[in-house]
């Protein structure tokens, strides 16, 4: 059976103030919502313990004075102030365990007090905690927004969607978008709150608005901010390359300080009270039904009257749409934002291809930016663009441009060329025909070091000179130049002996006969 007149320690406090204030037993219950019979209780209690004198404190509560120190003179008036058992408790020992969060409740039973009620320690102990350590009055500021400067954005919980054909129900969020000095709003419905939704929503968020703002002010959630900081915050790489697309500055919120954007935070309360509550009854089976019937709301939602401006969101924003900057022209291709290093050759790997830097930065790392149609290496600290590469999508391609190699390298570079050339010339015609048709590729130089090593085989006896130009006839056949197969080849050649292969072509027959396999 539980206990229907048990009340808490406020609540208490309310009988006995009213009660105080001449109010009648049915007005205190009526006022309070509570049985009569309880606020009978509790003003018998009251009465007791003004007879016993353990209440001294409450009826003079005006004559408590704040004090900073438990040690000054002034304490010790103000505690005498207060019943005689608690001036004989180690009342600061109980204060400090108040202060570091442990409930009135359990410093009550550890004391195992018979004679004093859980209500008169609860109500003495807490009015001299408050009295000294008195709570300093919270403020706040109202913020005076500039017209087209900022935009707030958020996510909240969104409308689950239904499939029609499974029934499986699927998890969304809102985006919620809004220019604080207009309060206009734009939202829409999304299945993740990743980056490319992220950036998405932007996108269709700054179309509807026509413009978009100096400074987005966001959560701190991970498709914005890598890492949460109070003051120098670390925001997503992926974003801000957005962001310089767009032309807009992030200002991510301080952790924990839903005030810094609170117009947002507002109008997702206000959407999910309001449009949630009005398609309460209705299912939806696609995001873009949802976000259909979202939009219908957001129309009439902007056009309704503000009480304190008397004025539409949309008539305020007539005022703010000419300070918007432009919509961006081009297209932004979310990109893939890493970190590689510089090596000897003069090339990063990316992917599966490699591409050529500066020189100067070997050994260095850089960022690389790469979309789906190129390849950008910056300067890891100045962020100055040192390279620009179409993106390859052949596995193991070099893409390399002459001028990132060092000037004394390339001149070396090309006088083994002509070396070797002459080398080629000296072993056979199909050698000489291999390497001219290497060298006289785009880009020669990636074909140096494999050219050395079948030339130094040969040079060094592992190779005969037959041996190689049937190699250099393999390769130009199959258009195979990799390292592998030319040796591969050579070996052959030589494994042979007598019965060396020979290049033949396809044998004579006689068409009047017919051959039968």
């Amino acid at each position: 059976m539980t206990r229907k007149d048990k009340v808490s320690m406020d609540c208490q406090a309310q009988i006995l103030e009213l009660e105080k204030r001449g109010y009648s037993v049915r007005r205190i219950a009526e006022t309070l919502k509570m049985c009569r019979r309880t606020v009978r209780k509790y003003i018998k209690i009251k009465d007791s313990l003004i007879i016993k004198k353990e209440l001294h404190a409450i009826d003079e509560p005006n004559n408590v004075v704040p004090i900073a120190s438990p040690k000054t003179p002034s304490q010790e008036t103000i505690i005498h102030q207060f019943p005689e058992w608690l001036q004989n408790l180690d009342w600061q020992t109980l204060l400090n365990e108040k202060r570091k969060g442990v409930p009135f409740k359990i410093l009550y039973e550890e004391l195992k007090l018979k004679d004093v009620k859980y209500w008169a320690f609860w109500n003495n102990l807490k009015r001299l905690h408050n009295t000294l350590t008195p709570l300093s009055p919270k403020t706040t500021m109202r913020l005076i927004h500039k017209p087209g400067e900022k935009a707030f954005v958020d996510y909240g919980d969104g409308i689950d969607i239904v499939d029609p054909c499974t029934g499986e129900i699927q998890k969304t969020w809102i985006f919620v978008g809004s220019l604080p000095f207009s309060s206009k709003v734009y939202a829409e419905f999304s299945f993740t709150q990743k980056i490319p939704s992220f950036i998405v929503s932007h996108e269709r968020m700054w179309k509807y608005f026509g413009g978009v703002a100096r400074y987005v002010v966001c959560d701190n959630l991970k498709s914005a901010v890598t890492q949460a900081h109070l003051y120098d915050p670390d925001v997503n790489k992926t974003f801000v390359a957005y962001a310089n697309h767009a032309c807009f500055a992030v200002l991510p919120a301080r952790p924990y300080r839903p005030k810094d954007k609170a117009n947002v935070e507002c109008h997702v309360g206000i959407l999910q009270r309001s449009f949630f509550q009005e398609v309460r009854n209705k299912i939806f089976h696609s995001i873009g039904e949802l976000n259909q019937a979202l939009h219908e709301f957001l129309e009439c939602f902007n056009n309704q009257i503000m009480k304190e401006h008397g004025v539409s969101r949309n008539d305020r924003f007539s005022n703010e749409l000419g300070l918007l900057q432009a919509l961006p022209i081009e297209e932004f291709l979310i990109p893939e934002i890493r970190t590689a290093t510089v090596h000897p050759d003069c090339h990063i790997q990316f992917g599966k291809s490699f591409y050529s830097a500066p020189w100067q930065y070997v050994g260095k790392d850089v960022r690389v930016i790469a979309t789906t149609s190129r390849v950008q290496i910056f300067d890891l600290v100045s962020l100055e663009r040192i390279a620009i590469h179409s993106r390859s999508n052949k596995l193991g391609e070099r893409v390399t441009e002459d001028f990132h190699w060092p000037p004394e390298k390339k001149a070396h570079c090309d006088f083994n060329i002509e070396k070797a050339k002459s080398e080629a010339r000296k072993i056979g015609p199909k050698t000489s025909e291999m390497l001219t048709f290497l060298f006289d590729l785009k880009f020669p130089l990636i074909y140096l070091r494999r050219v050395q090593g079948w030339l130094r085989k040969v040079s060094a006896a592992q190779c005969t000179k037959e041996s190689m130009e049937y190699a250099a006839t393999m390769a130009m056949q199959h258009m195979k130049f990799n390292s592998s197969y030319v040796n591969d080849c050579a070996k052959f050649f030589d494994a042979g002996g007598l019965n060396r292969p020979q290049n033949t072509g396809a044998p004579n027959r006689n068409l009047k006969h017919a051959y039968l396999r």
